[in-house]
């Protein structure tokens, strides 16, 4: 019987096997991902996933990002410098802020006066960083040119 760590290993070496000739703008569904290696959205499918796409982007230099609901699209490079960058940055925009959001359920009159300045600075600093986010955002979204690729909605 394989170790857990062999049993990835050798689900890894497949996905490498069956998908590894393929190049830049290919796309894998799930459900041939699912019938060689199982199931991939549970543990030890995310793992076997992510170290298939860690391969794909150190070894073939293909960047591979995973489409919800439907497979791993391998990026072109001119989807990689302008749509992917793009998708980054307002993900990182939209981390920022809800965590600014959250942090609003946060009462400072319970924390120490040493607690609540360091609290205050953080705050700051965050609302600093989206701002920054939000103009670095503004600025891609100006210079990117859009592809060819039709958008897709993110189901709820």
């Amino acid at each position: 019987m394989f170790e857990p760590k062999e049993e990835i290993t050798a689900a890894v070496d497949l996905l490498k096997e069956r998908f590894g000739h393929l190049s830049k703008g290919d796309f894998i569904p799930w459900s041939e991902i699912d019938a060689l290696v199982g199931y991939h959205g549970r543990y030890p499918g995310t793992l076997i996933v992510d170290k298939f796409r860690t391969w794909l982007r150190k070894d073939k230099g293909i960047l591979a990002v995973a489409v919800r609901g439907s497979g791993l699209r391998l990026c072109t490079d001119n989807y990689a410098a302008t749509d992917y960058m793009a998708d980054r940055s307002r993900k990182g925009y939209r981390c920022t802020n809800r965590t600014i959001h959250h942090l609003r359920a946060v009462d400072g009159t319970k924390l120490s006066d040493h607690g609540r300045q360091v609290f205050s600075q953080q705050q700051y600093a965050l609302k600093y960083q989206r701002l920054v986010q939000g103009r670095a955002c503004r600025e891609f979204e100006k210079d990117v040119k859009k592809t060819d690729v039709p958008p897709v909605r993110k189901t709820a």
